[in-house]
């Protein structure tokens, strides 16, 4: 089995070592890599301007949207005090029995986050057996 290490990866030291098991993985990745260059050069040709040009601005746009989500945490955090992510204000809710309760404490809590300006959520639900 000849293995070849991509160049994208870190170059090792005599003390570092990686065992590869299959180089289907790196075929996969050389395959996806491969439709992400087409897919800008597609882009690029379609918006008449070059590859370079469509990479910068794609660069500028996730530079901006990092900014406003920097800035909107930073603001959420003077909101509330500094405290907001801490566990200094966390609070241990019971799992409810049923669905039903399950489903309101949800979405109590769901509206709460909402008005402290969360509008990214995720619930998880404690899947129960047949009753």
């Amino acid at each position: 089995l000849s293995t070849r290490i991509p160049e994208y990866l870190p170059k090792l030291t005599s003390r570092t070592s990686i065992t590869v098991q299959s180089s289907a993985a790196d075929d996969e990745v050389q395959i996806l890599l491969e439709k992400a260059r087409k897919l800008r050069e597609e882009a690029a040709a379609m918006s008449g301007k070059t590859v370079e040009e469509v990479e910068e601005e794609s660069r500028n746009q996730k530079r901006m949207v990092d900014e406003a989500v920097e800035k909107a945490r930073k603001e959420r955090e003077e909101k509330n005090g500094g405290n907001f992510g801490g566990r200094s204000n966390a609070q241990i809710l019971p799992v409810p029995d049923d669905a039903r309760a399950q489903i309101q404490q949800a979405a109590s809590a769901v509206e709460r986050a909402f008005k402290d300006g969360i509008v990214r959520q995720t619930i998880r639900f404690a899947l129960l057996g047949q009753e």
